[in-house]
């Protein structure tokens, strides 16, 4: 499910199908049942699924991401945007 107009104050949930490991402090991997997927994360991806916590906005989300890497708001807002449309694919998190 892709979402071209992702809204900044859409506050996103964590799915129960997914679980996420970490193999070290830059990589992970994520098992995302429903879609019946491993996925190998890189850095940006783990702090994204830390980030998505049923509290925070894709604001917020943005603004912690932008914040940790040291990026413009337009750069975080484009990478956080790309990283949540991949997880709502996956069926992982929820808006």
């Amino acid at each position: 499910m892709t979402v071209p107009q992702m809204a900044v104050d859409a506050i996103f949930h964590r799915s129960e199908s997914a679980s996420m490991s970490r193999l070290s402090a830059n990589e992970g991997v994520m098992v995302a049942f429903e879609a019946g997927v491993y996925v190998r994360l890189n850095e940006s991806a783990m702090l994204i699924w830390d980030l998505v916590d049923g509290l925070r906005s894709c604001a917020l989300i943005t603004e912690a991401y932008a914040d940790y890497f040291k990026i413009s708001g337009d750069m975080a807002l484009k990478d956080a945007r790309a990283c949540l449309e991949q997880f709502l694919e996956l069926q992982v998190v929820y808006v």
